[in-house]
């Protein structure tokens, strides 16, 4: 049963090449085959059926045939399909990376998650126009922000990136990656909720950003923040920060996000045309974001719509220079789960067919 079983892995990964490996996805369901013993000790423990001779020299004269050799067959079968299905339920995977030689740049993004990134850049009488003609809500800071770097991620296939998102903490997204598929799906996945909204950790954020540059060896390694605030909390100084970056040669470019002045922010309250607005205003630090930029010999912009952030993001790529590296392209998970049910389904078929079929069997 065990031969099977290798033979089958082996089968099954004859086509996976170098780039392969296995991977489960339910590992804890292995544990099923400690009933595999438990059912051949029950399949097994009865003495067989035996036909009465009155000689045993009788019997000792008719010798082994294909059918009684062939006997304990339906009781390896049957194992080997239970054990088959155990594996099945562990949802084994095949997983396959490719790599790609590239001339680019790495770069971390950092992205502001705190509250005033859900601000509208719109005035009163915008916003309502916005609602009655669309039926939907305005962007906001946040959305425009995802939105652009959705644009901006898929344009850079040659670019290495990694993102850094925080607010009251910071934390790494992912690290640099050319696996540009998996970095649109966590920006999908991104929300303002997900991090204590009530604070600004600029320094924490870029922090993240520099160890993330550390074993790069490109040419050009940057850090873009994205940010509509000042330095609220955290235990890292943005100087602190911008200097460590400018010891390891990182450039730092910031985008200062949202209109000067009020922000329009949404309330709980509803009305006849959608939620209702009210004005506010939220600290920002311009003067802060220019002297980080400059201690690193970067560039502070400010982007007051979506189109100005995009803008901004081109002119930075513009500026670095090209690197060749070889990196992940893309991960590609197989699922193997169903050859593994097939083929316990196939050799429980081929137990019914060797039973009733070929061994003989006696009342």
């Amino acid at each position: 049963m065990i031969l099977m079983i290798v033979l089958l892995v082996s089968i099954l990964t004859a086509g996976c090449g170098d780039e392969g490996s296995w991977a489960l996805e339910y590992p804890l369901a292995l544990l099923g085959l400690g009933v595999v013993p438990l059912l051949a000790w029950q399949m097994t423990r009865r003495d067989p059926l035996a036909i009465g001779f009155s000689r045993g020299d009788d019997a000792r004269t008719l010798g082994q045939t294909l059918r009684t050799r062939l006997r304990a067959m339906p009781t390896v079968l049957r194992l080997c399909a239970v054990t088959l299905a155990v594996i099945a339920c562990a949802r084994p995977q095949i997983e396959s990376t490719e790599s790609r030689s590239v001339e680019g740049v790495d770069l971390f993004l950092a992205l502001d998650l705190s509250g005033s990134m859900a601000a509208v850049d719109m005035s009163a009488r915008e916003i309502r126009t916005h609602q009655t003609s669309t039926q939907t809500e305005p962007p906001n800071r946040f959305q425009n922000a995802i939105a652009t770097l959705k644009t901006f991620v898929a344009a850079r296939e040659r670019d290495r990136i990694g993102m850094v998102v925080f607010a009251r903490d910071a934390y790494l997204q992912f690290p640099l990656t050319l696996d540009t598929a998996t970095i649109q799906s966590l920006l999908d996945d991104a929300a303002l909720e997900m991090i204590d909204p009530s604070a600004t950790a600029i320094g924490n954020a870029l922090g993240i950003g520099v160890r993330g540059l550390l074993d790069s060896e490109a040419e050009s390694r940057a850090i873009i923040l994205i940010t509509d605030g000042k330095q609220q909390g955290g235990n890292i100084s943005p100087v602190e920060a911008a200097e460590l970056a400018a010891d390891e040669g990182i450039l730092l470019y910031t985008i200062l996000v949202g209109r000067e002045g009020p922000a329009m922010v949404p309330t709980n309250r509803t009305g006849r045309y959608g939620r209702h607005y009210v004005e506010q205003n939220y600290p920002v630090d311009p003067e802060l974001l220019a002297e980080i930029a400059e201690i690193t010999g970067g560039t502070a912009y400010r982007a007051e719509n979506r189109a100005e952030l995009e803008r901004d993001l081109n002119a930075i790529l513009d500026d670095l220079e090209r690197t060749a590296t070889e990196d992940v392209a893309s991960v590609r998970e197989t699922e193997m789960a169903h050859a593994f049910i097939l083929l316990a389904l196939g050799l429980l078929l081929f137990e019914a067919l060797l039973a009733h079929l070929v061994i003989r069997r006696f009342p």
